[in-house]
């Protein structure tokens, strides 16, 4: 009767054992991983004989496998680096399989031909050492293996890719520590080293490069003079219209004694043309760089520029009115007509504006910010308006005057036809406000350079309904219908 052994070694066979060897002094055993999957197969011969079958090779595991065989060959045609010795290897692909593996170490252990348990048949040659499996699940049951006969396995086991600069490494749900996935960093975050544990905020200033593996300067914006198609357009515009007031002024300067022009009250028209063609200058302050000197300057220079402008039209409206009452026999109105009232009209009215900006630039004036909130991939240069009640103060102090102007103007409207350019002003203030109405929401629900846009588009346009409003109709008739322009026909027909 024959003892049984307490524990019997059954290996399954492997239909292919993806072998590698090449001979030498001294032989390096490893295991790797090629093919990722085992599948079971029954050999036609012996149908009750299911033999293991690698499948499903991957590409970057062959190439772990292709350079640790050039890295051989190397040392081995480098005659500096051992002397005398030729280094061989025995290599096996795992499938990443546990029972492979073991059955792999066995082999290599006992060398070329059958698999022997405790038996080497290398003869001469020494086998140096193991290089593990790139998986912890088949490089435990190698280590175990390998500490019983005192091999040393060289390189560190892992069940888990390493993380490259860019991602950061997620602890997953298994036994060993190595295991982990890979997680690519949040938005603003970096890693610049492999496994990184946790990814990097970039400052404020800065923002991830695409790879997300350093830190780079954020773009910066703001309504440049050479960098924006928009910024080309807008001083195009802006210099035609100033070009086109400046021509009007000329128009109003050289036929300043014709009836017409006089008529019209032609201190307070030339007034309103320099303001509405310096307006239309301002806009340059709204573009380029902003620094603390044109944010102080854009605003304040614009709002006491539109406030000469709209109280100019508010005094040509109350004159209009004026003239018609004093056109009666023993009126009280003919010593209001004059240079007098309307002058003092324009000065109060700009000197209340004056008042609101200078008590604006005292109390909480405006500034250059760099915003890096808004959005998080640039930081927008912008103005600070400092104090939004002194902005709003501003703009609602100019909307007060157009809308008195506006009021007047609609019920001179009916006046005789030698008065009609009150006509001309209720167009022309309900053009103004409607622009100003229509730029707030717009101006509140934009950021960075295109709030900037939004302003300049809404002076550009208001600043042309002013000038075409008021001006349009009597330069036609100075040029064109110069037949029009006399005492007679203005007092007869009041084609103004």
């Amino acid at each position: 009767m024959s003892l049984s052994p307490a524990c019997q070694l059954q290996i399954l066979p492997a239909y292919e054992d993806y072998e590698y060897v090449q001979d030498g002094d001294i032989i390096i055993g490893g295991v790797f991983t090629v093919n990722c999957l085992m599948a079971g197969r029954r050999i036609l011969e012996k149908p009750n004989v299911i033999s293991m079958l690698c499948i499903k090779p991957m590409h970057h595991y062959y190439k772990r496998l292709q350079m640790f065989l050039f890295a051989i060959d190397q040392m081995n045609r480098n005659s500096t680096i051992l002397p005398n010795v030729t280094l061989g290897y025995h290599l096996y692909d795992s499938c990443s399989d546990p029972g492979k593996a073991i059955k792999s170490v066995l082999q290599i252990l006992s060398g070329l031909g059958e698999t022997i348990p405790n038996y080497s048949c290398r003869d001469h040659q020494k086998l140096a050492g193991f290089i593990g499996d790139q998986s912890s699940t088949t490089s435990l049951p190698i280590a175990q293996i390998l500490s019983i006969y005192n091999h040393v396995q060289v390189p560190k086991s892992q069940c888990s890719e390493s993380c490259f600069p860019g991602y950061r490494k997620v602890p997953g749900f298994a036994i060993q520590s190595c295991c982990h996935s890979c997680a690519p960093c949040s938005y603003g975050e970096i890693s610049n080293t492999t496994d990184s544990e946790n990814c990097m905020k970039c400052p404020n200033h800065e923002w991830p490069n695409e790879n997300r593996t350093h830190c780079i300067p954020k773009q910066v914006e703001f309504l440049s003079f050479t960098d924006d198609k928009i910024s080309f357009v807008f001083i195009t515009f802006s210099l035609l219209c100033f070009g086109k007031t400046l021509l009007v002024l000329a128009i109003f300067i050289s036929h300043q004694d014709t009836p017409i022009v006089k008529a019209n009250n032609k201190s307070l028209s030339f007034v309103l043309l320099v303001s509405i063609m310096l307006g239309f200058l301002c806009v340059f302050l709204f573009l380029g760089r902003p620094v603390d000197v044109t944010c102080l300057l854009r605003q304040i220079y614009f709002g006491i520029l539109f406030t000469i402008a709209v109280s100019s039209v508010l005094a040509k409206t109350i004159m209009v009115c004026i003239a018609f009452k004093a056109t009666k026999p023993n009126s009280k109105w003919r010593k209001w007509i004059g240079v007098k009232l309307p002058t003092c009209i324009v000065l109060a009215c700009s000197s209340v504006q004056v008042i609101i900006c200078v008590s604006w630039l005292t109390i909480s004036p405006p500034f250059k910010e760099l915003d890096t909130h808004s959005y998080q991939e640039k930081i927008i240069i912008q103005c600070n308006d400092g104090s939004v009640i002194g902005f709003y103060s501003v703009l609602g102090y100019m909307g007060i005057l157009a809308a008195v102007s506006f009021i007047i103007a609609f019920f001179a409207r009916t006046l005789p036809d030698s008065f009609n350019e009150a006509k001309y002003i209720t167009f022309s203030m309900l053009v103004f406000c409607s622009v100003w109405i229509a730029m707030i929401p717009a101006y509140l629900s934009t950021k960075g350079k295109y709030t900037v846009a939004v302003e300049i588009f809404a002076i550009l346009i208001s600043n042309n309904g002013l000038l075409y409003c008021i001006f349009l109709t009597k330069c036609f008739i100075i040029l064109c219908r110069p037949e029009l322009n006399t005492k007679g026909y203005l007092h007869s027909k009041g084609n103004i």
